[in-house]
């Protein structure tokens, strides 16, 4: 059974002078933005010595959890990113991917994952096609994106993400010579995720806020 449908030139809103509408705007009293910070925050008030993330020998609560989150957020600001900015991650699915995924839009900055598997072209698309003003990668990939890093025309604040446990390919005892791009800072822990490739020219990512993806 189909729904109704609009009329031309009609967005299907009600009006607002409907009476489900008058007096019933969006505001803090009847509306609070689907973020993840907030379940973060709960988390850390809640259960904080609770373990909240395992990897290898590393086990984080809540609470450190939280405050390592807290310290990526300062430290992106205290670079420049503002609200809107996006941040660019390149890692696999390791600890410091959650923490970005808490840290980028706590500063009501954009996330941009890239897929580990991408070339350095691919990637040097989706940095300028971004716009991206931060890139966090791993060092595990810093020969593809010093390559990538040669393709884009401006310049980035590079992140090189060490990780104890990583077993690095032996190609990549050059490793973190990513920071021959300007403004180079390291930060211990990894980060990572990843974007929608399709099989075309170029690789094509989508949009989406937190309430997009929890629904």
């Amino acid at each position: 059974m189909s729904g109704p449908t609009a009329r031309d030139g009609d967005d299907g809103a009600l009006p607002a002078e409907h009476i489900f509408v008058r007096g019933l705007r969006m505001n803090a009293a009847n509306h609070v933005p689907l973020t993840p910070i907030s379940f973060l925050e709960r988390c850390a008030d809640v259960y904080p010595d609770k373990v909240a993330v395992r990897h290898g020998r590393l086990a984080y609560t809540y609470r450190e959890f939280a405050a390592r989150c807290r310290r990526l957020a300062s430290a992106l600001a205290r670079r420049g990113v503002l609200r809107g900015d996006t941040v660019a991650v390149m890692a696999p699915n390791v600890p410091a991917l959650l923490e970005a995924h808490y840290a980028v839009p706590a500063l009501g900055a954009v996330l941009n994952a890239l897929n580990v598997r991408l070339d350095a072209t691919s990637i040097a698309f989706c940095l300028d096609h971004s716009e991206a003003k931060v890139l966090i990668t791993d060092c595990e990939f810093a020969p593809t994106v010093k390559a990538a890093l040669a393709q884009v025309n401006r310049r980035l604040l590079v992140v090189d993400i060490e990780d104890a446990d990583s077993q690095p390919a032996p190609h990549a005892r050059d490793r973190c010579r990513a920071r021959d791009q300007p403004h180079h800072v390291r930060r211990s822990g990894r980060t990572g995720v990843g974007t929608t490739w399709l099989s075309c020219a170029s690789p094509h990512g989508r949009s989406s806020s937190s309430r997009g993806r929890a629904t």
